[in-house]
């Protein structure tokens, strides 16, 4: 669906990256294996971190009835409600952070939740995951990176796991996160 001058590629910055690059070949394999046809025609979809909002093009081109796409920067979400705004009524991008729109939302709002390369961001990503599954209704899909020790089950669970992030993100205070009781 996405070929090589989609506006989508074009438009990301990611597309200029060396490692994990954004291109016609991954959003077409993201979508096929996230949001298969089978999964969204008929359905609504929420899109949590949804950058430009490909996903969001991917589902309604698959029959999806409803897309929202939840992304914290604001240069991305205006390039998404440009992106999508063909779509009409069909497709909402709202510029705010993960965890308060989930926590304003009714349990079953979406029938699939999709979370794309998110996750990672979160300091505790248990309460996004409840929140997630508090609000979706028939299917929530994942896709996210972790080291390959972990993935083969070989890293030990002693083993310190350290996350750098320069920037506060997702935190809907926009300061520094909760501390830790007793440390």
């Amino acid at each position: 669906m996405f070929n090589e001058d989609s506006p989508f590629i074009e438009e990301d910055i990611r597309h200029q990256r060396h490692f994990n690059v954004i291109d016609h070949h991954v959003l077409n394999f993201k979508g096929r294996t996230l949001l298969p046809e089978r999964l969204v025609r008929g359905r609504s979809v929420i899109d949590l971190g949804s950058c430009l909002g490909a996903m969001g093009e991917w589902a309604l081109r698959h029959g999806a009835t409803k897309y929202v796409g939840i992304e914290i920067q604001k240069d991305l979400a205006d390039k998404s409600k440009k992106l999508l705004q063909h779509w009409g009524d069909k497709a909402e991008i709202h510029q705010t952070d993960v965890r308060t729109f989930l926590q304003h939302c009714e349990d079953n709002s979406f029938d699939v939740v999709v979370a794309a390369g998110m996750l990672y961001a979160f300091i505790d990503p248990t309460t996004i995951l409840r929140e997630m599954c508090r609000v979706g209704k028939r299917t929530i899909s994942i896709e996210t990176n972790n080291p390959p020790l972990i993935r083969s089950g070989s890293l030990d669970d002693s083993a310190p796991i350290i996350e750098i992030a320069l920037t506060g993100m997702n935190l809907s205070s926009g300061g520094s996160p909760p501390r830790k009781r007793g440390g």
